[in-house]
């Protein structure tokens, strides 16, 4: 035990968000392996995916701390999340419109200009096209003329704000396609056939199908010719971008981060974010001396590359492209002891290095009599993110105020809050991907630790189907699935099924699909949920860092 060391009322291990916790983020920060995977330029990974609290921003922010040629972008704070409502690009997404090639080209031009903007001091801002000239006419390159006439088409754009380049962008999207699309309306409207407009919605109920079809194959033809027209100009840029930095004579990372902080549910985010995937993957292996990474939480991920399918395209071609972050025993001890040693040493200076068992218990006995150390305590009930972990130990050091050391009482009451906590923290984490978070969590009340799949019948079921049904969460497919059943549609096996396929993906449950499975969960692996897996001798165990809420033990 330390001598004259007691818990403070105000004393913590760190905060949750990367953001809040620099006075602990970068001197305990965690030597993984994604790091110099990262800051290897030959390395084509640039999709750092993982869950929230799993370490992205952290990881970010320790990259532009190492690296002084890295360029962070907060996506929310720069407008990459469209904040703003385009109302052009989404109504056509709603047509199914393919604004897919357009919305690539769209984001190499964002990301082209921020790049100069950054490359280029603010001061040289006056003379940048004459500084762009030179490093060419210096490298004897005379081939990038279209690409230098399109920037200088764009150069007022270079030191504005990213929401207003973006809406100065789209305004002449609207103008180029209603020009690009009016001679083949006209054309059309000779032989009598009814052109709904462009951006029409189809709502005034003059259409007729066929006009319908006639107009959205217009518009289609529009959008081709724009981006044609659009990729002769900017196909030359990543030479542009490539000259501009070797000039420089040295690497730029760009880290796009907090892409999905605003992102709600819905087609166009979706498919302007597989757009810029695209964008940045090309730039990356079209520019020698660039790295753009971003993070991306795993599930948002998902939704956007099996949602929004372009030809040729397959969700398989992008997994050589991710880097998952994930967290083992042996580092997330190492966080834990190295944040304890930081909290002693601001107090006073250790004779040595500080340990997890010497201001807190060694061993934690459980219900059962089992005992098990503390640092498995804790991990277990934690979803292997550092987040949980510095969020437990935490709520430890509350409970110990006034005290020297962390006693197990302290942990068990400790761990009530905790759990209260990760109730909650799960429901923010998903409510966007599943509407009906709360009530498939609140589902879970009255169930022992462990259970059959079959435990679940057909009168448990109608009652989650009711309970479904009652959020009027009308767009939900979950909603829209308790429907079909209400319907008698689909069986009660089909949407009993989907509630689990939820919950375990959200980390609440574990499933061991058969007797001769390992349990699963969904953060420890990649592991694809196939709607058929779960049978009715699947057992489900519920994630321990839940227990306390419910009440349950095992």
């Amino acid at each position: 035990m330390l001598h004259n060391f007691v818990f403070n009322r105000h004393d913590t291990v760190g905060a949750n968000a990367a953001e809040e916790d620099a006075d602990y983020l970068f001197e305990c920060f965690v030597d993984m392996e994604e790091l110099p995977i990262i800051k290897d330029d030959r390395d084509h990974r640039f999709l750092v995916v993982g869950r929230t609290g799993s370490g992205k921003t952290a990881l970010f922010m320790q990259l532009a701390e190492d690296c002084d040629n890295c360029y962070p972008i907060d996506a929310n704070a720069k407008g990459f999340c469209f904040t703003e409502r385009i109302s052009i690009l989404e109504e056509l997404s709603d047509k199914g419109i393919n604004l897919s090639p357009y919305l690539k080209l769209l984001w190499t031009h964002v990301l082209a200009i921020e790049i100069i903007q950054e490359t280029i001091p603010v001061d040289h801002k006056d003379t940048i096209m004459d500084r762009l000239k030179s490093i060419f006419v210096r490298k004897g390159k005379v081939k990038e003329e279209n690409a230098l006439r399109y920037l200088k088409e764009y150069q007022g754009h270079f030191w504005m704000e990213t929401t207003e380049r973006l809406r100065l962008i789209t305004e002449k999207f609207t103008q180029d396609l209603e020009n690009a699309t009016r001679v083949d309306a006209e054309a059309q409207a000779k032989f009598g056939v009814f052109s709904a407009g462009i951006g029409s919605s189809y709502e005034d109920g003059e259409a007729t199908s066929y006009t319908r079809q006639t107009t959205y194959a217009i518009e289609q033809r529009g959008i081709e010719t724009i981006c044609q027209n659009l990729a002769n100009k900017i196909s030359t840029i990543p030479k542009v971008i490539d000259a501009l930095l070797n000039d420089k004579g040295r690497i730029m990372y760009v880290a796009i981060d907090k892409l999905d902080e605003s992102v709600i549910s819905d087609t166009f985010r979706y498919q302007s974010l597989r757009g810029l995937i695209d964008a940045i993957r090309d730039l990356n292996r079209d520019v020698e001396k660039l790295k753009i990474v971003v993070s991306l939480r795993t599930d948002l991920l998902d939704c956007i590359l099996r949602k929004i399918k372009n030809p040729g395209q397959q969700y398989e071609k992008y997994k050589s492209l991710f880097l998952q972050i994930r967290w083992n025993r042996k580092q997330l001890i190492d966080l834990a002891e190295k944040r304890v040693h930081k909290l002693v040493k601001k107090r006073y200076q250790p004779k040595s290095v500080v340990s997890l068992r010497e201001l807190f218990p060694e061993k934690i006995h459980t219900t059962e009599n089992k005992v098990v150390s503390f640092e498995d305590y804790i991990i277990e009930r934690s979803w292997n993110r550092p987040r949980d972990i510095i969020d437990f130990i935490n709520f430890c050091i509350k409970q110990a105020e006034g005290n020297e050391k962390v006693t197990q009482d302290m942990v068990r009451q400790a761990e009530k809050q905790y759990s209260k906590d990760r109730y909650s923290s799960l429901q923010e984490e998903w409510q966007k991907t599943i509407p009906e978070i709360k009530i498939l969590l609140d589902l879970l009340v009255g169930f022992a630790v462990e259970f059959n799949v079959s435990s679940i019948d057909e009168d448990k079921t109608i009652d989650w189907v009711h309970a479904v049904l009652c959020s009027e969460e009308l767009s939900s497919p979950l909603y829209c699935l308790a429907s079909e059943y209400d319907k008698q549609s689909v069986n009660y096996t089909t949407f009993r099924n989907k509630c689990l396929q939820l919950l375990y993906d959200a980390g609440a449950i574990g499933i061991k699909f058969s007797s001769s499975d390992p349990l699963r969960w969904s953060y420890q692996e990649d592991y694809a949920y196939v709607k058929d897996d779960i049978r009715e001798n699947s057992s489900v165990r519920i994630h321990p860092g839940l227990w306390a809420f419910y009440g349950i033990c095992e």
